[in-house]
């Protein structure tokens, strides 16, 4: 919940967010499910991008854009990464 608070906010205030989802956890409860696959689809929905930290890293190494030979992992170079 944390990240997806924080990621709502900065979106509102017009960031373009890339989450980096093996860097991100979430609750799994025998009642309640799987709180991080959730999590990861509310991501998917609302975040400019989500990324592993081997595509961020590879991201910021070449200074932004895609890392992927089909470009669907985009890092703006403008984004707020959030990390958690």
């Amino acid at each position: 919940l944390c990240v997806e608070a924080h990621m709502r906010e900065l979106i509102e205030q017009g960031f373009d967010v890339t989450v980096v989802a093996d860097a991100t956890a979430g609750a799994t409860l025998p009642d309640m499910g799987d709180g991080y696959a959730a999590a990861l689809t509310n991501f998917k929905f609302i975040a400019s991008s989500v990324v592993t930290t081997q595509e961020a890293v590879d991201a910021m190494g070449s200074g932004g854009g895609s890392d992927s030979s089909d470009g669907s992992h985009m890092l703006p170079t403008a984004a707020v990464m959030l990390v958690m």
